[in-house]
């Protein structure tokens, strides 16, 4: 057949509405010949069960370091070893990973020292972070990451035998706010609830921890 395949490609499908959802399913359920949908999601779970059971589902490893300098200096021609996945890269053309970084470790002192201000006033890079959820995801990584580590000074609070359980409270307290931060994505990407409000809602739980 001479016919050209027709490919849709459906990124971020957890996050489609009802609507969308059953517009979807009606045509998955008789495909237009030589038709493919290839839907992209990060949480295949949020799918509806009927969307699931029409699909085939791969799930696709990320590279490692070494994979993605690689890929970044061979396709993209990029030298700088300061990307640590190819989302890092695309994302760097909003905004730096550096700042992305810094923005996770400010967030954290800010719960640690009871100062949401001194975060959530007026700042370009979190108003920028705030308004594109590909950002929001990457920012919240970045607290998981940093939150797995000790973040105050044991001593500086008067407490002489820290040291002994101090493994302990960072593995307990980091696996409370990880669930805390999956919650705050979830809000936006399946509730569409706005990102600030969500990371409002954020830090007064790990500050109420």
């Amino acid at each position: 057949s001479n016919e050209r395949a027709k490919i849709a490609i459906v990124n971020g499908a957890e996050r489609m509405s009802s609507g969308a959802t059953n517009a979807l399913l009606k045509l998955l359920e008789d495909p237009p010949r030589g038709s493919f949908f290839i839907l992209i999601a990060t949480q295949k779970e949020s799918l509806v069960p009927t969307i699931r059971s029409r699909l085939r589902p791969f799930r696709f490893k990320e590279r490692n370091v070494v994979e993605t300098r690689e890929v970044l200096r061979r396709v993209f021609h990029e030298e700088s070893d300061e990307y640590g996945s190819i989302r890092e890269y695309f994302l760097a053309w909003h905004l730096s990973p550096e700042i992305v970084r810094n923005q996770g470790r400010n967030f954290l002192d800010a719960v640690e020292n009871r100062s949401p201000e001194r975060f959530f006033s007026a700042s370009e890079d979190l108003s920028l972070i705030i308004d594109n959820r590909d950002l929001f995801r990457a920012f919240l990584e970045q607290v998981l990451r940093l939150a797995g580590r000790p973040i105050s000074n044991p001593a500086r609070h008067g407490q002489a035998d820290a040291a002994a359980s101090k493994d302990v409270d960072t593995v307990n307290r980091t696996a409370k706010w990880s669930r805390m931060v999956h919650d705050a994505y979830d809000r936006v990407s399946r509730y569409n609830v706005n990102m600030k409000t969500s990371l409002e809602a954020l830090y007064y739980s790990m500050r109420a921890d």
